[in-house]
């Protein structure tokens, strides 16, 4: 029973979170009005979410025609925590450095070299992660995650790599496992197509959509993505 009071609290915080974002600035009535929750109940999740810096106050609303009290406005902290992005591809290995609002603090690239195989590219992809921390200056425990996106066959609940087709020896990796092993970081990894897809649907914020779909040709293979909701 405890652990459900603590799933619908969370879930309940991800979803006023998620309308904090969508707004520029947003009051607690306004939140509470559209959750149809208690205005108390709103209150205290959004000093969680203050406390833990993912919130912070924005000064205050407009007069109302009556000349009620002004409503404090709350918006969303992009910089209460950072991401690291990296792309695996024939070529190259990407990798950037975003806020939470995914603006690009830093960026990178190298030469992927493929037929090394992979305990060597991921010795590469471990190096460029230290690098470009350090470059950026940014305190790890602040670094919420780290994302990878590849081309291949991948099992994201696992992070395992099951195959991909265009680099050598790629072949039933939990990168995964290793990646959070050396770095202390959570990893999230899936296929290309789907990242790309999840991320089409979130910039066109295509709600009205339970199912999205991406296809790209590339170097002789199809690769599909489908993200449902």
């Amino acid at each position: 029973m405890e652990k459900n009071l603590i799933t619908l609290k969370e879930i309940n915080k991800k979803n006023i979170l998620k309308i904090i974002i969508r707004n520029e600035k947003i009051s607690r009535t306004d939140i509470a009005k559209f959750f149809k929750i208690s205005r108390p109940t709103i209150s205290s999740y959004i000093n969680e979410m203050i406390n833990e810096g993912l919130v912070e106050e924005a000064g205050k609303s407009s007069s109302t025609p009556s000349g009620g009290k002004r409503a404090t406005l709350l918006k969303f902290n992009s910089n209460a925590g950072y991401i690291i992005s990296i792309s695996i591809g024939t070529n190259l290995l990407r990798f950037a450095i975003t806020d939470l609002g995914t603006n690009i603090i830093d960026s990178m690239a190298i030469p992927t070299e493929e037929w090394l195989g992979p305990e060597i590219i991921i010795k590469k992809i471990l190096d460029s992660i230290n690098e470009i921390i350090s470059k950026t200056k940014i305190d790890r425990k602040k670094i919420f995650g780290i994302g990878i996106k590849g081309p291949g066959i991948i099992d994201s609940e696992k992070g395992m790599i099951v195959f991909f087709p265009n680099l050598t020896g790629w072949k039933n990796i939990n990168l995964k496992e290793i990646i959070e092993n050396k770095t202390g970081i959570p990893v999230y990894i899936d296929n290309v197509c789907r990242i790309l897809a999840i991320a089409e649907k979130k910039i066109w914020n295509c709600t009205e959509y339970k199912r999205f779909c991406c296809c790209i040709y590339r170097d002789r293979y199809r690769y599909g993505g489908i993200y449902r909701q």
